[in-house]
């Protein structure tokens, strides 16, 4: 009898394996394979096309990376990629989930490639990202079409055409925004849940909800906080517009329950980051507060940025957000001038209501000199096309449905979307990636030619021309001045008859022993602790600066010097 039932459950397994396969399968496959056509020039270098919002994403992950290999101990010090670089000691403020996946697929890089693993592990990071949005975008429309005989094919559609948004190759190639490419990944499953919740009057929504604020905020602050707004904002336009808001509280009053207890869990699991980062960041701007960091002009140049994006005549430009993105905008708004009965209304106006609102934050000038300043760190107005992609694919999607287009026909239109971003990735991003950034050298040509000579020490490794000290930027530290036995990223401004002996870091205690040929005014790379303590040769020593931009700068004298640097 035993044998009987376990044979039968392992034929009736088998069979809704195959049935799975056979519905999902080939779905899968196109959802696993269309990354690689946006993420091209990524595996066709070794590097990584790193500007300065992930240039300190690659060196985070470089430094936790070889404490767990080379010197394990705890706490794990790390260069957090925060306000201008300048670090934070107790957390990656900026963006700690996307560090947290890094740190995990570099680690899990390291073990096959001991060379390039950062930069292996990034491009793994960011394919996963990209597939986890596609999966994201085509359950959400499939929940939304879960009527339609096409439902499949229209939720494939719509989740290629969300990976294909021309803004995500603008992130990844010029903007290098690694953290920011995740908040692509998560807005499909916190739509899913609202769209739950208060379409479809499903309670579990809110459990969606309640799982991904959170995660939203720390993948990246300010894109998420104003996707949560626009999306709350957009439905309580919808609601003045479809009904009397008065009903509808009466009438939802469990909905709007599960609602708040959602909000609660989610908001309160957010602000473990948020209140932190608020805190670290009043800290490493001084006296300006939190997050209130961007003037108005800046916001206000933002946005002239942002017609650019959107001109329908710049197709000479690289600058485009997505004009097939414009054009499916046009086709909803005529249908509903035309009052066509759409099957998907209520959908259709709470979208055209929300994309509307984000579209006045992308491109009105009066609207940002009216909204209180707080908001202008939090804008950087070119966030808002993720949302605005976000938004337009679940559109596009809607019109497919609409109008029963026909596979050679979407086959069409993804072309011609992919195009308008891989123009701009053709044009802009392979180059970006060739010329900048290649397997032998953080530095670029230009830098390396102009400040520096090589080091005979090293292949790897290069010395400053000048013997004066200099402050420059921090991200190519790592080769700057160190011969490869001590090769280190604190140590900045080495500089011909500089040696390092011996280094050694222990905790927050850093030990060198330098040979200097000459007194040297040294500059390193500091991590924002509290306080400094300088001794050298044991005696403690007061001539300790720290600047503005997060470095500390101390004088050795001439001959062979211990060094300590310690910190509380």
């Amino acid at each position: 009898m035993i044998l009987k039932d376990s044979k039968n459950l392992f034929t009736s397994t088998k069979t809704k394996f195959f049935e799975l396969v056979k519905q999902y399968g080939i779905i899968l496959l196109v959802l696993i394979i269309a990354p690689y056509y946006v993420l091209i020039p990524l595996f066709e270098y070794e590097t990584w096309p790193s500007g300065h919002d992930s240039m300190g994403t690659v060196f985070n992950a470089l430094e936790v990376v070889k404490t767990l290999r080379e010197d394990f101990h705890l706490p794990i010090i790390w260069q957090a990629d925060n306000a201008g670089l300048k670090g934070n000691p107790h957390w990656a403020f900026y963006q700690p989930l996307s560090f947290i996946v890094i740190y995990f697929t570099s680690a899990l890089a390291s073990l096959f490639d001991n060379h390039y693993y950062v930069f292996s592990g990034m491009k793994v990071a960011v394919f996963l990202s990209f597939i986890i949005s596609e999966v994201g975008m085509f359950f959400l429309l499939r929940k939304i079409f879960h009527a339609s005989e096409s439902k499949n094919l229209i939720s494939l559609f719509g989740a290629i055409i969300y990976l294909f948004s021309p803004y995500r190759f603008i992130d990844l190639y010029s903007r290098n925004a690694y953290s920011e490419l995740w908040i692509f990944t998560w807005m499909p499953f916190y739509f899913l849940g609202f769209y739950k919740l208060f379409f479809l009057k499903e309670k579990n929504g809110w459990i969606l909800i309640a799982l991904f604020t959170p995660v939203l905020f720390i993948s990246h602050l300010m894109p998420s906080f104003f996707f949560i707004m626009l999306i709350h904002l957009g439905f309580f336009v919808y609601l003045l517009i479809k009904r009397s808001l008065k009903t509808f509280l009466k009438e939802n009053k469990s909905t709007l329950i599960y609602w708040f207890i959602a909000n609660v869990i989610g908001i309160t699991a957010s602000l473990i980051y948020v209140i932190p980062a608020n805190n670290a960041l009043k800290h490493l701007n001084g006296d300006i507060r939190g997050f209130d960091r961007v003037d108005l002009n800046t916001v206000l140049e933002h946005i002239s940025w942002c017609y650019a994006f959107l001109d329908l005549s710049n197709s000479g430009e690289r600058w485009q957000a997505g004009q097939l993105f414009l054009i499916s905008i046009a086709i909803l708004l005529f249908l509903f001038i035309a009052k066509r009965k759409i099957q998907l209304n209520n959908l259709a106006v709470f979208l055209i209501c929300t994309l509307s609102i984000t579209i006045i934050l992308l491109l009105s000038k009066t609207a940002w000199q009216h909204l209180p300043p707080i908001l202008y760190g939090l804008q950087f107005s070119w966030r808002l096309f993720l949302v605005y992609s976000f938004l337009c694919s679940i559109i596009m999607a809607l019109l497919v449905n609409e109008f029963k287009v026909k596979i050679p026909f979407l086959i069409l239109i993804i072309i011609l979307h992919f195009y308008s971003g891989a123009k701009f990735l053709h044009s802009a991003g392979e180059d970006m990636v060739h010329n900048n950034y290649n397997a032998e050298s953080w530095l670029n040509q230009l830098y390396r030619e102009k400040y520096t000579v090589p080091n005979s020490h090293s292949p790897q490794s290069v010395l400053l021309k000048t013997t004066e000290p200099i402050l420059f930027n921090f991200n190519y530290a790592n080769e700057v001045g160190t011969n490869e036995k001590y090769s280190n990223n604190f140590i900045l401004n080495l500089k011909p008859g500089t040696e390092i002996l011996s280094h050694h870091r222990k905790g927050n205690t850093f030990l060198y022993d330098l040979a200097l040929e000459n007194p040297t005014f040294l500059i390193v790379k500091q991590y924002l602790y509290p306080s400094w303590e300088l001794y050298i040769d044991g005696k403690k020593s007061k001539d300790l600066y720290l600047t503005d931009k997060g470095f500390i700068g101390f004088e050795v004298p001439r001959g062979n010097h211990h060094i300590k640097l310690r910190t509380n």
